[in-house]
């Protein structure tokens, strides 16, 4: 997945919290790595060193994967819809510079917020989400977004407010735009009429009803 990184998060990452947010790829590449690298040294048999060498490898991709999510990603405003059933929602552009349109958005996915010490987000906090962006090159807009907690990669809550306190002149328009969703308790990648929004924008008020946003 590409990545176009307007705000980047620049925060320090946390592998062992990240480890436990994340546990699916940690688990199916680090204990391979660890068998093998055990039956070479048990067997003698250092053939082995080759498939824990190559599961060790995917595992520093991941790793590197993650790092770059969390640090060089788009920070974004995002918001937690509800907590049952746990529902998140980003917005943000997916432009890619190849015209002069901004194509809104809002992603909303299942899952949560992890807490920190000092804070623990409830229904309607904002939080500052890293995405990553992807899609076919060349076009005039990213098709797929990917949007995290920065909570989920650093315990360091004068890191994130500093994010949300940053993104907190957006709470206004994010209210808008998710205003424009159909479906707001269903998750998808809502893409929004930007014409719509900026006539909201402008009279602050939604006007005639009809299909605004597309799913995908």
């Amino acid at each position: 997945m590409g990545s176009y990184a307007s705000n980047p998060g620049k925060i320090k990452v946390e592998f062992l919290r990240l480890m436990i947010r994340k546990p699916k790829w940690p688990l199916i590449f680090g204990l391979p790595t660890i068998l093998c690298a055990y039956l070479a040294y048990r067997t003698g048999a250092w053939l082995w060193i080759i498939p824990s060498t190559l599961f060790a490898g995917m595992l520093w991709l991941f790793w590197k994967r993650q790092l770059i999510h969390f640090t060089l990603g788009d920070v974004n405003i995002s918001k937690i819809l509800s907590t049952n059933p746990p529902l998140l929602a980003t917005s943000t552009n997916m432009l890619t510079g190849m015209d002069d349109r901004r194509y809104p958005v809002i992603k909303i996915v299942r899952g949560r917020v992890p807490a920190v010490p000092g804070k623990k987000w409830k229904t309607g906090d904002y939080f500052a989400a890293a995405c990553m962006y992807g899609g076919s090159r060349g076009k005039a807009h990213w098709e797929l977004l990917d949007p995290w907690p920065q909570s989920c990669a650093t315990g360091n809550y004068e890191d994130l407010k500093a994010s949300e306190d940053a993104l907190a002149y957006l709470q206004e328009e994010f209210e808008l735009r998710i205003s424009l969703v159909p479906t707001p308790d269903e998750p998808g990648l809502y893409f929004l009429d930007e014409d719509r929004l900026e006539a909201l924008k402008m009279w602050g008020q939604a006007g005639p009803s009809e299909e605004i946003a597309s799913a995908t």
